[in-house]
């Protein structure tokens, strides 16, 4: 009986039942696009901001920062702290791992030296991370400077950090500084007892142009700095600060404080 008074009421005034059945598709449709835009703007976001470079530098603790008067660098007495680039690896293991999009270490250090044509050179360079496998025994991530700064373009290619020897590596020089000196890929610089085998020449949009860029681990051997890095730029994605990020967590309730752990704020006060 139940069954025919449901197939009656279906077969009579269908086109009513046709409206009611098409208002609920659009409500559905409705809710699910705006459930699909609120669990997916984050990384949207992340990935657009991500073609601007990274979201967070980490400098050492004790480091002194530089300071500008008058438009002029003013560097330290010292020569500044290092972090380790061994412990690199341990960002693999925290509890914010996934959330980290690309990592990318730097050592800046000076080089003289001559090129293969007879020019003097006289010019600060850059060690990084170009194409690194970074794990700490799970999935590794594969980072560099070259994937967190995808506007860096290279006539020729980039540095192999397997390539780096006892006395020799790869580097790239860029564009306004490979002008000046007059090299391209194929030249070499001999800087000190390592000579640098440049493979391309880069198009930063900045400063960088006006250095050289090479592994990491050749800019240490260059600085005799075993694992040393100056800087670490990352690239992840964060919740910003808001007020709720800007409490004490041991002021609030333990339901509470596990949502503020919870929470992947870039600055997280202790």
């Amino acid at each position: 009986m139940f069954l025919r008074l449901l197939m009656e009421s279906f077969r009579r005034q269908r086109r009513r039942k046709a409206l009611a059945g098409l208002a609920i598709l659009l409500g559905t449709t409705a809710v699910t696009a705006m459930l699909a835009l609120a669990t997916t703007i984050g990384d949207r976001i992340h990935k657009e901001l991500a073609a601007y470079g990274a979201n967070i530098v980490v400098y050492p603790a004790a480091d002194q920062l530089e300071v500008k008067v008058g438009g002029v660098d003013v560097k330290p007495v010292s020569g500044g702290a290092y972090l380790k680039e061994s412990d690199l690896a341990k960002l693999r293991g925290i509890f914010w791992a996934n959330n980290i999009t690309g990592v990318s270490p730097e050592l800046p250090v000076q080089i003289q030296g001559r090129t293969g044509n007879g020019a003097d050179v006289n010019a600060a360079a850059v060690g990084v991370w170009f194409d690194h496998a970074l794990s700490n025994g799970g999935a590794a991530l594969k980072s560099g400077a070259v994937a967190l700064h995808p506007w860096w373009k290279v006539v020729g290619a980039w540095p192999r950090e397997q390539a780096t020897t006892a006395g020799s590596a790869e580097a790239v020089v860029g564009s306004a500084l490979a002008q000046r000196l007059g090299v391209k890929a194929g030249d070499s610089i001999q800087a000190g007892a390592t000579t640098l085998h440049v493979t391309g020449v880069a198009s930063t949009g900045d400063a960088m142009e006006d250095q050289i860029l090479l592994p990491l681990n050749a800019a240490q051997q260059i600085a005799g700095a075993p694992d040393a890095v100056r800087r670490v730029e990352v690239s992840a994605r964060t919740k910003p600060e808001d007020a709720f990020a800007r409490k004490d967590p041991d002021s609030l309730s333990p339901k509470m404080k596990e949502i503020w752990y919870c929470r992947p704020y870039a600055f997280r006060r202790r």
